[in-house]
Formats: C-alpha cells, structure tokens, sequence
C-alpha cells in the first residue's frame, strides 16, 4: 500500500483513495469529529498509519484538511452585497462550520482570450472539496478542467453541465417562470411581457422556459414583441427592455421579469412614465431577495431557496466518493420554488388584494 505520486507527502486524498471514503470523512476521523462509523474510523486510522500520515502546520491557523474551497466569478459587486449569491454563500458557510470546516472564497476573473485558470487552493489539494457557485464566465469548459483536476469532490451550485455527472444544487427555475407567469394569467391577464436575463446563466433561460410553458398551458399565443431582446446590462437590467414594452402600441398589463433585480428597475421604469402598478401594469420577479418586500408597492415574486440551497450543497459535498466518476456522486438535487404574492400584481385595472404565500 503507497501513496500516489513518489517522494511527496501523504495526503487526506491520499488516505481517502485507498480507504475508499471521501476526504472529507478523512478529515472528520482525523480531527476526532463525531458522526463516522466505527468500522470506518478504524478502518481510516489503520490507513493513514500504514501511509506514515503526519500532519502539516498549516498556514492557514491550523486548518489544514479542514478547508471547502468556494469558487465564484467576480461579481460587480461584494458577494455578500449581492442578494441571491449572498444568501447562498450565508447557507454554505453555516453548514460547513457546522461540519467543521473553514471555507475558502476563490474568485475567478475571466480575461478576455485567456484560458480560465484553476484556482490554486483546488489545483493543489489543499480542500477536501470545492464548491463552484454560479455560471456566466465560469462555463462549462472550465467546470470540467476543474473536476478532472481536483483530488477531492466538487459539487455545483446554480448551475449544471448537460450529459455530465457533476453533482449539482439548483432551485427548479423552470417551475419559477411557470408559478410568475400562471399567477398572471389567474388573474385574468392575457398580454404579458417577459424581461429576460443574460443567456450565459442556465436558471435564467429555464425561468423563460417557464414562462413560454405557461402561456402554452393557458393556450395562449405567444407573442414575439413582448419578448423585447436583452438591451441592459449589469445594475441597470431589465430598465431599456421595460422602456421598449411600454412603448408598443398596446402594451402589456403585466409583466415577468427573469429575476427580482430585474423587476426592481422595471418597477421605477414604469413610475416614471406615470403609471400605476398593479393597476396599469402588473410586475412579478422571481429570487425573493430581502429588497423585494420593502418596495412600493411590495414585489410580487417566487422564492428560490438560496440559504436551503448553500446548506444542502456543503452536505451533498461531504458525501461524495473520491472514486467516483467526475469526482463526484452524479447527483443533481432540484429544490422546489414558491410563489409570494404581494401588492404588485392584481386583475387588471384593480388594486390588489392582501398578500398572501403559496
């Protein structure tokens, strides 16, 4: 029995391949965490003798082994300034100090015609796993590159690779479009703009699957010019497409928007035109973020359980085998949306009626 790799250090890799456990059990037996069989205890403290495991002094405080490594792209912004990623990230943290373990914020710039790189904490086996938050710039090329790379597993989040089986944590977007565009049409609207996000993101595209799949549904026709092609970037999203759907001849009486940030520039679109909502356009977003119930009126939108979702994915992580395929267990978990009806949206031409959860 040897190590992988002559003349280097022994690893919790290492002791995780040949015991056939993920490192992250390793680092539980080895720090004396509780929550590990028995039988496995034994059998991963008889492995890591065999291999001569000593551990390092770490640079990081003495937590080596014990580090989750979470990637991200950079955002415009502070993560935790940011809603959605912020409140998921809030998720991952919790639960992985819960389990012992300290994580590790790598963010990944995109340079224009450069390959992505690996990030380091990763690429050296410093984590006993990785989760990766997001898409856009972080596509699925780079995805693969860093599970093939990585000695321990990696999970996804908000995100997933077709005909891949990197496990992955994502809120069932489609279902999101759905809930915000039926609960339209519930109300008896029939003329209903879509404000589209950023094609480079998977959740934004299937909330439009939603939202086409609703109106099919209701067999309604759909309507091309109240898609109006994506013309706002960054902060001031969804501001120009709002503009071009007030402008058509007869425009909407409400209105989907890809995500709440979204919605929120409609929403001053439309006061600026001076128009009443719900009552001359009715407005629906989709992420629940912490802004969305201090509007005027309260944003109507569907949640998407971003902390559930950090929670879940640090726990996914921790049970996943080294020796599997992708360095992963092939799971993809979809968790559930729900629709939050405020005072954004009513029957058109009426004033909307008390809140209510669904």
């Amino acid at each position: 029995m040897n190590a992988s790799g002559k003349g280097r250090s022994v690893t919790m890799q290492d002791i995780a391949r040949i015991a056939g456990v993920s490192p992250a059990t390793v680092s539980l037996v080895l720090n004396n965490r509780p929550g590990i069989a028995d039988e496995t205890r034994q059998k991963v403290l008889e492995v890591a003798k065999e291999l001569k495991y000593k551990r390092r002094t770490s640079r990081r405080n003495g937590n080596d082994g014990n580090l989750l490594a979470l990637v991200m792209e950079e955002l415009p912004m502070p993560v935790f300034a940011d809603s959605f990623c912020g409140t998921i990230v809030s998720g991952i943290n919790e639960a992985a100090q819960e389990a012992g373990y300290h994580v590790v914020l790598a963010i990944v710039k995109s340079g224009s015609g450069t390959v992505t790189q690996v990030p380091p904490i990763i690429a050296s086996g410093e984590a006993a796993g990785a989760i990766i938050l997001g898409g856009g710039d972080l596509d699925d090329e780079f995805l693969i590159r860093v599970a093939e790379e990585a000695e321990s597993a990696v999970v996804l989040v908000d995100n997933y690779i077709y005909g891949h089986p990197l496990p992955c944590v994502l809120a069932n977007n489609v279902e999101a479009g759905f809930l915000a565009t039926q609960h339209l049409l519930s109300l008896g609207h029939e003329r209903i703009g879509f404000i589209q996000g950023s094609p480079k993101y998977k959740p934004l595209n299937e909330r439009l699957l939603g939202y086409f799949l609703a109106l099919r549904q209701a067999s309604i026709d759909f309507s091309p010019e109240l898609l109006p092609p994506r013309m706002s970037h960054g902060s001031e999203k969804g501001r120009k497409e709002m503009e071009a759907l007030l402008n058509l001849p007869t425009p909407p009486t409400a209105v989907v928007c890809a995500s709440d940030q979204t919605a929120l520039n409609a929403m001053d679109v439309i006061k600026q035109a001076g128009l009443a909502i719900p009552e001359d356009i009715a407005i629906v977003g989709i992420d629940d973020i912490d802004e969305a119930a201090r509007q005027d009126p309260p944003l109507t939108t569907v949640r998407i359980p971003k902390r559930e979702m950090g929670v879940v994915a640090v726990n996914l992580l921790l049970s996943c085998e080294p020796s599997k395929t992708m360095r992963g267990c092939g799971h993809q978990l979809v968790m559930g949306t729900r629709l939050i009806v405020r005072g954004s949206t009513s029957s058109p031409g009426k004033k909307p009626s008390a809140a209510v959860e669904s």
